[in-house]
């Protein structure tokens, strides 16, 4: 899709989505790169997309109002194969919940617990002032740290929360917003809501 550029743009990336891991609840920016088609505005998802997963990963939707044109966007862009949410090792979640979906989502194994699915949820806005605020504590954090997110249900974080509670296992969380914009949620984080 780019040519000669293509290693040197997903180790940029890569690297982006390794720091904000490493540093839950810290916002990052993607740069702009322009890979969308149609309908698709969340620039960040794509590019993130096209870095993480590859022919040998699976991916599923959930709750996407353009749910066929999303699935052939990631199929397009990474050649990845869409299968039922509960055997994806990357779960997409578009209008803002899981619809309950999560807790069926693939925690990994106290042997193995990499091997737990990963979620992206596109979101409206992040640190947004009337969004939901998020406190987390744990590793990488200094203390604590906050953020606020618009566009996410409240009742998906609170699940989250509880699948996230037996450390190794829970699934890790990438929200990207509209602005190109993603902050991370690892599966090692304490999570806190406040009204």
């Amino acid at each position: 899709m780019f040519g000669k550029e293509t290693n040197v743009i997903t180790q940029k990336f890569f690297r982006i989505i390794m720091q904000s891991m490493a540093h839950p609840g810290k916002v990052y920016s993607i740069p702009e790169i322009n890979i969308t088609k149609g309908e698709i505005k969340y620039n960040s998802f794509s590019v993130v997309c096209f870095t993480l997963l590859d022919h040998e990963v699976k991916f599923s939707v959930i709750g996407a109002e353009s749910h066929d044109s999303l699935i052939e966007h990631i199929f397009q862009l990474t050649k990845s194969r869409y299968v039922q949410s509960e055997k994806a090792n990357y779960v997409i979640i578009s209008g803002g919940s899981s619809n309950n979906s999560l807790i069926h989502l693939n925690c990994g194994e106290l042997e193995f617990p990499d091997k737990s699915a990963t979620v992206f949820y596109l979101a409206k806005r992040i640190n947004n002032d009337d969004g939901l605020k998020i406190k987390l504590q744990g590793p990488g954090i200094k203390n604590e740290i906050s953020f606020k997110i618009s566009g996410v249900d409240k009742e998906d974080i609170k699940t989250l929360k509880n699948m996230n509670s037996e450390f190794p296992l829970g699934i890790d969380t990438i929200f990207f917003d509209e602005n190109n914009q993603i902050v991370s949620l690892p599966r090692s984080s304490q999570i806190f809501l406040e009204d």
